[in-house]
């Protein structure tokens, strides 16, 4: 028995070291890392924190607006809507042509403007309001004719 059981543990030995050599040797260099964003200023006793800085300043280009809308609704809206938001979504209805105040009242509130008429009334949105800085670039991508 004893046989048997040395083979499998020179093996594990070998294994977990190679391993461990590779998680050492992939580390990267002995350089600090850089913050991923701009350092903030800690705030003195009293004084409110500042506002993170915005990812993605609007722009005043329509196609660049529109394509930085094509990629939040990828990345947020997919699971929900369909990929083309022309269809109609596994859960989420079609959502071209949807108008700044509708989308801004869905995203922030899960409410409806004043006076639309849904085409689905349901509940299952929920707020998404991380998504603020970016209604008019989605705005922008599903505007009639993007």
């Amino acid at each position: 028995m004893t046989r048997l059981l040395y083979p499998a543990r020179v093996f594990a030995v070998t294994l977990a070291t190679v391993f461990a050599s590779l998680a050492i040797a992939c580390g990267g260099s002995d350089e600090p890392k850089k913050p991923a964003t701009t350092p903030q200023a800690t705030p003195t006793q009293g004084e409110p924190p500042a506002p993170p800085a915005q990812e993605a300043p609007p722009t005043a280009d329509p196609a660049a607006l529109a394509a930085r809308g094509k990629g939040v609704y990828a990345a947020n809206c997919i699971a929900c809507h369909n990929p083309d938001p022309k269809i109609d979504g596994s859960i989420g209805p079609a959502v071209a042509g949807a108008s700044l105040a509708l989308l801004e009242a869905r995203i922030m509130r899960q409410e409806y403007p004043e006076g639309y008429t849904p085409r689905r009334d349901t509940a299952l949105m929920v707020p998404l309001p991380y998504l603020e800085p970016d209604i008019p670039a989605l705005a922008a991508f599903l505007a009639p004719g993007s």
